[in-house]
Order: structure tokens, then sequence, then C-alpha cells
């Protein structure tokens, strides 16, 4: 298992970054939404976070786990499974993370949002 922290990313390199790896962890002390994990989702990659985002529920739509920080061996357990994965169940997450990204966009709408601010 390889993990390398690479601290802040420039947003024109998120999309080969994205490409290169197969998954996300963000152990977060808190997060108002994260976008950092919606940019995961909508680049099919399942993600690892901490259960102090608003994002939930994320092993039963195969898009990854929320984990209490307290506890380390939660972490260590997923991130194992992940690398376990063969090819076909890893598919299988990244397209669960993704499903997750456009469900939130289609039940969310934007579009009405950004109009009542803007117009």
């Amino acid at each position: 298992m390889n993990i390398k922290f690479l601290g802040p990313v420039p947003p024109h390199e998120l999309d080969q970054l994205y490409k290169k790896h197969h998954i996300f962890a963000l152990p977060t002390q808190g997060e108002n939404f994260g976008h950092a994990i919606f940019d995961a989702f909508c680049n099919g990659k399942p993600v690892v976070i901490s259960d102090q985002t608003p994002w939930t529920q994320l092993a039963e739509h195969h898009a990854g786990w929320e984990i209490p920080l307290s506890q380390k061996k939660a972490f260590i357990s997923c991130l194992q499974q992940a690398i376990d994965w063969n090819h076909s169940t890893y598919k299988e997450w990244s397209n669960g993370a993704h499903q997750l990204a456009v469900q939130f966009v289609a039940g969310s709408n934007i579009n009405d949002q950004y109009k009542k601010l803007f117009f």
C-alpha cells in the first residue's frame, strides 16, 4: 500500500491526479459540504472520510465510507478493503461514487438556485 500526502494541488492538475488514483481519503475534522469529496465522487473515486461531513451512508451506495476519527483501525480496514478489490468490484464502487454525484446534482435544483442568486 502506498499513501502519499501531496498537500495543496492546483485545480488545473486535479483531473490528472484523479486519473492516477483509485480512492480519495480525507480524515477531516469538519466540512460543511466537502467540495474535494464531491470532486472525488464526480471523478468516480470512492472515498474514505471522517463522519464530520454531511456525506453519509456511503457504503450503502458503494461510494465509500464515513468513519469516526476515533476509529483509526476502521480507517485502516476500509483502506485494506479497497486495496483488495478486484477490477470488477472497483468498477462497481467507482460507479457508485459517480452516481452519488449525479443524484446529488439531479436533486439539488442547482439551476434554479443560480437563477435566483444572479437574476
